[in-house]
């Protein structure tokens, strides 16, 4: 049992150390010179539900610039899952980007 909090705990501090770094490369390649300053409503949707062992999840996120009044975007991230144990499930999911036509 202590082999698992361990382990546990070691993967945690991995996913954290993991997130730092890639925050971190995010940011420097961020150009701030190219930003533009706009006021966008991001809305969150989401939908998840399950049928025996199968796992499903969807989530969009339209967002609409209120500088504009128009549709910018709209993020799209479906997945299914398999209940593979009471404790493990396993995922696969994808992710796609609308973007709105330049007028």
């Amino acid at each position: 049992m202590g082999s698992t909090v361990a382990c546990r705990e070691a993967l945690v501090r991995t996913l954290g150390i993991l997130s730092c770094l890639l925050a971190c490369a995010a940011l420097a390649q961020s150009d701030a010179s190219a930003l533009e300053q706009d006021l966008q409503s991001w809305t969150l949707l989401t939908a998840w539900g399950r049928r025996d062992s199968f796992r499903w999840y969807a989530e969009a996120q339209p967002r609409v610039s209120l500088s504009t009044g128009r549709f910018e975007r709209l993020l799209l991230r479906p997945a299914v899952g398999l209940q593979v144990t009471q404790q493990v499930s396993l995922w696969v999911g994808m992710r796609g980007h609308l973007r709105a036509l330049s007028r």
